[in-house]
């Protein structure tokens, strides 16, 4: 590895390794020069022999376990729990990816457990420069903070769905929604778990799914218990990551119980 580059690696280690995004970009547009003329070095370096062959087969699942999240951070829709030991179904999203910024590959901020959906869907952007320009206005899972309420639309004479997302509580939230490819990835729930909620609504003369919270289980059982019995999720937001579409059901049977 040319000297240059070593000496600065050893002089910003710790911006490296745990830098926040935004310390991260900073680093690279202040060394932009140096580490483009020595991508395929840091590349060899960080992103194959550092994440690769060491990260991943010795770290990953510990820095999954520590995480502590159930599912997917980007869609909360699939588990990444651990199967067997040594494994995991968790993915490692780089939000800067390691394509464009090799030198972040173990960066502890640059890494989001997902699933393979989202390690896939999530916009790569055109280039380095593109998440320089764009990442202040994307929301960081570790570092921005943000709601927004799933909806839908129905069509009678169509007889379909249309996922919709409202009180998007700041811009970031939004382009993250886009850039996360969101609403295409709810839109393939259309035919199962919405349907089945909207039917279980509208089939009925009176409201069955108030029924169902209201006289299924008798009153020594909470709230947050009769959502974990009769839909499979969690209804208190610090728990949503613990089961799949735990965001999505609530949101969904919410507006229902309202109609």
């Amino acid at each position: 590895m040319h000297e240059d580059i070593r000496r600065l690696i050893k002089q910003n280690i710790d911006c490296i390794l745990t830098g926040e995004v935004g310390q991260l970009v900073e680093f690279y547009e202040t060394n932009s020069s140096l580490l483009n003329e020595n991508s395929l070095e840091i590349e060899n370096f960080f992103v194959n022999s550092a994440y690769k062959n060491f990260f991943q087969t010795n770290c990953a699942e510990e820095f999954l376990n520590l995480l502590n999240k159930n599912t997917c951070i980007y869609c909360n829709r699939n588990y990444t729990l651990a199967i067997v030991k040594g494994r995991t179904r968790a993915e490692i999203d780089h939000w800067l990816p390691k394509t464009h910024f090799p030198i972040f590959a173990v960066s502890f901020y640059n890494l989001i457990p997902s699933c393979h959906s989202c390690n896939h869907l999530k916009g790569a952007g055109e280039d380095a420069e593109w998440w320089v320009k764009n990442h202040k206005e994307i929301a960081n899972p570790y570092s921005d903070k943000g709601t927004f309420d799933f909806n839908y639309t129905f069509s009678k004479s169509k007889n379909e769905f249309e996922i919709t997302f409202e009180n998007v509580s700041n811009p970031k939230i939004r382009r993250m929604i886009k850039e996360n490819r969101l609403r295409e990835i709810y839109s393939a729930h259309r035919e199962f778990e919405l349907r089945d909620l909207h039917e279980l609504r509208l089939k009925y003369p009176d409201n069955y799914l108030k029924d169902l919270l209201a006289k299924t289980f008798s009153t020594s059982i909470s709230e947050e218990e009769k959502y974990r019995l009769i839909f499979g999720i969690d209804k208190n937001e610090e728990n949503f990551h613990k089961r799949p579409l735990s965001k999505f059901k609530n949101d969904i049977i919410k507006k229902l119980l309202s109609l």
